[in-house]
């Protein structure tokens, strides 16, 4: 028969067996758990760079089929050609997607290299300035909820005779 010490520290043995296994069990559980996590997080941000890297190359041959002067300046400099979409792709996505705008600035470019990097930041200030200022927009819609509620009201006020056709 054993004594009440020595049953205390089989016990405590016992215990940090265990222990020390399901301590790594669960470290490497975790370690695994983690790495799913990470890859699920980046799984958006890897879809995201495959289909602007579609997208971009679709753009890009549409322009260059939109454009066949390009090909020229293209043929001539194919490093420097690409440096120059990729430049105009990466501060003006929305410019370099449409054929024929992105096109326009490659011309330019492509017409003088030194002024390259002035035409790209001259198409970002383009779409700077051509987005309405949310006083301009909120005036717009302003004037044309009152133009359609201040027609409304001139209808019920005229007769059925002057009245314009209603669809």
């Amino acid at each position: 028969m054993s004594n009440p010490v020595d049953d205390y520290f089989i016990e405590k043995d016992a215990f940090l067996g265990m222990s020390a296994g399901k301590l790594k069990d669960v470290a490497s559980s975790s370690a695994v758990q983690f790495g799913v996590g990470a890859a699920m997080m980046a799984a958006p941000a890897v879809a995201e760079k495959i289909y602007n890297a579609a997208t971009k190359r679709h753009s890009y041959n549409q322009m260059l089929q939109q454009n066949p002067e390009l090909s020229y300046a293209r043929d001539e400099n194919p490093e420097q050609f690409n440096n120059f979409y990729n430049s105009l792709y990466r501060m003006n996505p929305q410019f370099a997607k449409d054929p024929v705008v992105a096109g326009a600035y490659m011309n330019q470019m492509a017409a003088n290299p030194a002024t390259a990097g002035r035409v790209v930041v001259e198409s970002m200030r383009g779409v700077a300035t051509s987005l309405p200022t949310f006083g301009e927009a909120w005036r717009s819609g302003a004037q044309a909820g009152t133009k359609a509620f201040g027609k409304g009201v001139d209808d019920a006020t005229k007769p059925k005779a002057q009245q314009g056709p209603h669809p």
